[in-house]
Parts: C-alpha cells; structure tokens; sequence
C-alpha cells in the first residue's frame, strides 16, 4: 500500500467516525444506555426532579424597584408608553447593582454608575439617567431607540422590547401593581 493509499484509508476513517458521531452514533459498544442527567429545582414546597431544564420566569420588580420606577417616571412626567419602557428597560438590562438599567456599561466611570456600592441609590441614579434618556430620546419608534440605547446590540434589543412591553401593565397606584405582577 502507498503513501497516498494509507493517507485515503485514514481520511475515510476520519470521515465515517465524524458522520457517526454527528449522527448520533458516537463511539459506543453496542447495547450500552446514554442516561441523561437529572436535575433537580429545589422549591419551596419540595424538591422537583425532571430530566428537562428549568423554564426560566421573569421574575417581578421588587417592592423598592416598582416604587422607585413609579416615583421617577412622575419626576419625568412619563407618559404611559415612556413608563412602560422605562419597565421594559429593566427586565431586558437586569444589571448588577450599579448597571440595574445599563446606563454606562462599557464605561467605568461613568457618572451613573458613581453609587456602584449602595444598591438604593445606584438603582434610583440608573433609573433617572434611563428615564432621562427616554424623555429626551423616544419619538414613539421602539427601533429608533433602540439604535440610541444599545447600538451594539440594537437588534436584539428591539426584539426583546418588542416582546416585553406589551406586557407591561403600569399600575394606577402602587398598591395595584403587586396585584398585576
């Protein structure tokens, strides 16, 4: 057998062993059994054991976050459709403390990031600067802002707004929003 024989049988092994693989076949004697590992979500309640992943749920503003989006959205004088997204912005962010709303990530010192170590007050500098930005920036085009807020991810930005803020409901009072959430 030549060079070039050898090197055409190694290359065709090659090939076979990958389509095997890809396929599903991988390198398994036969008769053997792929278990899938099981994970387990603790609850409350008890424990819950299930070979599917979790399903991930937004989870609802806290107390101090709905009361702080409520008061700064009056401060602005938002409207309904500027304090959903001001809502919306929240949920898609979900920064660490510092970052809650995004405003001057990829910018270390930033002013609003200044109160970085105190989580009520960075929440409530974030959420100043976000609605800043909505009332000085939003024309009613969720793609346009989009472009303004998140330019390097804009699309997938948009995308995500789009689906979150028509569930947004602003409640009337404070007391009204627990119940929605």
């Amino acid at each position: 057998m030549t060079t070039i024989e050898k090197w055409i049988v190694v290359i065709g092994l090659i090939v076979i062993g990958w389509g095997l693989f890809i396929l599903g076949g991988s390198f398994q004697k036969p008769n053997t059994i792929i278990v899938k590992k099981i994970i387990t979500i603790e609850t409350p309640k008890k424990l819950i054991a299930t070979n599917k992943p979790p399903i991930i749920k937004p989870i609802p503003p806290q107390d101090f976050e709905t009361k702080t989006m409520l008061s700064v959205a009056s401060e602005y004088e938002l409207n309904d459709e500027e304090t959903k997204l001001l809502f919306t912005i929240r949920r898609i962010e979900n920064g660490r403390e510092g970052l809650e709303f995004g405003v001057g990530d990829g910018i270390p010192n930033h002013p609003a990031r200044r109160f970085a170590g105190d989580f009520k007050r960075s929440f409530t500098c974030q959420a100043m600067w976000a609605a800043g930005t909505i009332k000085n920036r939003f024309t009613g085009s969720l793609k346009k802002f989009a472009a303004r807020y998140c330019f390097n991810n804009r699309f997938e930005w948009h995308r995500m707004a789009v689906s979150i803020i028509q569930d947004v409901k602003i409640p009337v009072s404070y007391d009204t929003c627990v119940a929605q959430m």
